[in-house]
C-alpha cells in the first residue's frame, strides 16, 4: 500500500473517551502511527508505516517557488512516503523543531528524527511579483487574513500590500530565507527554484533513505518532473525594476550568494549516511 498524506480524524473521535479508546486501538497496530498537532488535543492524524524508514517529507517555500510543482509530483505514485507542504517559518517550541502545515491550516507539527525537509526559494523579485498578481486577483485574501499571509509568512496585513511592496519587504522574504537556508537539527535540502530541474537526482537520493538495509527494503523514487514551463513573472521586465532592486537589495544579495543547492544533514552526517 502506498500511503500519502496523513489522514485526519475528527468529529466522532475528537473528544473525550472515544478519542482515547480509538487512539489506543491504533497504537496496537504496528502498521500505523499517530501524529498529533503540538498544543492541539482535539484533532489527530494517522500515517501508514510500511517500513523501518518511513519519514514524513516536508516541501517548504515562501510561496511562488515551485513547492506545489514538487509536492504534486511526489504526491503521485512517485514517492512511497507521506508528503506535506508548508509555507511557514521554522519554529522552536518547547525544545522541538516545528513548523506549521499550510495544507491542513494552523496546526504546528514536530519535525521528527527521520523526517526530510526540502526548501525551495525563487528569485525574491519573482516571488514579490507573483504575490502581487495573486493578491490583485483576490485582495480580500490579504486584507481578511488568509493564513498563508497572516500565520505562515507572518505578514502585517494591516498594511496595504499595494502601497507597501515597492518600499519594504512586506512578505518577510529575507526573514524566511534566513530562517530556513542554514544548518538545523533535521535533514534539510535547500534548492533555488530556478535550478530545481537540475537537482532531480539529488532530490531523489535525499529522499530514498539510508544506504544500509532496512526492514521493508530501500525505497526507490523515480522522480521525473513534467516538462519545464516558462515562468509567467519576470522581474527583469517590470516597470518598477529599479525601485524593487533598491528595496530588496539585501535579500537579493543573500539569494545570489547561495549555491544552486545546499545539503544540511542533522548532526553533520554525510549524504551516504542518510
Amino acid at each position: 500500500m502506498t500511503f500519502k498524506s496523513p489522514v485526519k480524524h475528527t468529529d466522532a473521535y475528537a473528544e473525550g473517551k472515544k478519542a482515547a479508546l480509538y487512539k489506543a486501538a491504533i497504537k496496537k497496530n504496528p502498521a500505523f502511527k499517530i501524529i498529533e498537532p503540538l498544543g492541539n488535543n482535539n484533532s489527530f492524524f494517522t500515517r501508514h508505516i510500511e517500513a523501518e524508514y518511513s519519514p514524513l517529507i516536508w516541501i517548504v517555500s515562501p510561496g511562488a517557488s515551485g513547492s506545489s510543482l514538487l509536492y504534486d509530483n511526489l504526491e503521485k505514485d512517485v514517492c512511497p512516503y507521506s508528503v506535506a507542504k508548508s509555507h511557514s517559518h521554522h519554529i522552536k517550541w518547547k525544545g522541538k523543531e516545528c513548523l506549521k502545515g499550510a495544507v491542513e491550516g494552523g496546526f504546528m507539527w514536530e519535525i521528527e528524527e527521520n523526517d526530510k525537509v526540502i526548501y525551495l526559494y525563487s528569485h525574491p523579485l519573482n516571488i514579490v511579483l507573483s504575490y502581487h498578481k495573486k493578491i490583485s486577483h483576490s485582495p480580500k485574501d490579504w486584507s481578511e487574513g488568509n493564513p498563508q499571509y497572516s500565520q505562515f509568512l507572518e505578514c502585517n496585513i494591516n498594511k496595504d500590500f499595494f502601497k507597501s511592496y515597492l518600499h519594504e519587504d512586506i512578505l518577510n522574504l529575507e526573514k524566511h530565507l534566513d530562517n530556513w537556508w542554514k544548518q538545523n537539527n533535521f535533514d534539510l535540502l535547500c534548492i533555488k527554484y530556478e535550478k530545481m530541474y537540475d537537482c532531480q537526482d539529488i532530490i531523489r537520493k535525499f529522499l530514498e533513505g539510508p544506504m544500509r538495509p532496512v526492514k521493508g527494503g530501500n525505497r526507490k523514487i523515480d522522480l521525473k518532473l513534467p516538462p519545464k514551463r516558462k515562468r509567467k513573472t519576470n522581474w527583469t521586465k517590470t516597470l518598477h525594476k529599479k525601485q524593487l532592486l533598491t528595496t530588496y537589495a539585501s535579500v537579493i544579495d543573500k539569494y545570489e550568494q547561495k549555491p544552486d543547492y545546499e545539503l544540511f544533514l542533522r548532526g553533520g552526517r554525510n549524504i551516504n549516511d542518510i
